[in-house]
């Protein structure tokens, strides 16, 4: 399933509309070029099935991953057609991570061993990034959510600056509007 806050961003990625379902191999494909090509993609964790009513932002025991919430997709790997095809999450909150296979605890020698061919590679850090096997990606995030960045001047990053102080918010704007002006559009 995709979605999106403008309809025609992705008819060209699914071959359908926003919001279409789509297989197993077809969303690993798309998401996956979606990634490489730098988009913002983000799944939405569901424990228990989507619900309706106020999410739970409890962490729960089984999984590791906090239900009603949305999770960054960093990168997804498969080293041949017949490997295993793995998700690497990441919590915005850099807790909450998933306690399974593939996750930052998993002693398993071959799993571990399996990501050392991804662009990340396997790291045990308690920072909100997890790598998790596709089955269960698509089990626990059945809603994924797509971005297509732009570079235009409504799109400037306001870099806070904040070794400048108080005037450090104006000190990035300046410097975020000068580097669009000569990289961009200049």
């Amino acid at each position: 399933i995709l979605k999106s806050g403008a309809a025609d961003d992705h008819n060209g990625l699914t071959d359908g509309p926003v919001g279409a379902v789509l297989d197993s191999d077809k969303l690993f494909m798309v998401l996956q070029a979606c990634v490489d090509s730098h988009y913002i993609v983000a799944g939405a964790c569901f424990i228990d099935g989507p619900k309706d009513g106020p999410f739970d932002e409890t962490v729960s025991k089984d999984t590791g991953l906090i239900g009603g919430h949305a999770y960054s997709i960093l990168e997804l790997y498969q080293e041949g057609k017949d490997k295993p095809r793995v998700v690497r999450c990441r919590n915005p909150w850099g807790r909450g991570e998933w306690t399974r296979a593939y996750s930052d605890s998993d002693t398993d020698k071959i799993r571990v061993a399996y990501l050392a061919g991804s662009k990340a590679g396997h790291k045990s850090v308690e920072d909100g990034a997890f790598w998790m096997p596709w089955e269960e990606f698509i089990k626990y995030f059945p809603v994924q959510h797509i971005c297509k960045p732009t570079t235009d001047i409504t799109s400037l990053e306001l870099d806070p600056s904040e070794s400048f102080g108080a005037v450090g918010p104006c000190v990035g704007l300046l410097q975020g509007f000068f580097e669009y002006r000569l990289l961009c559009a200049g």
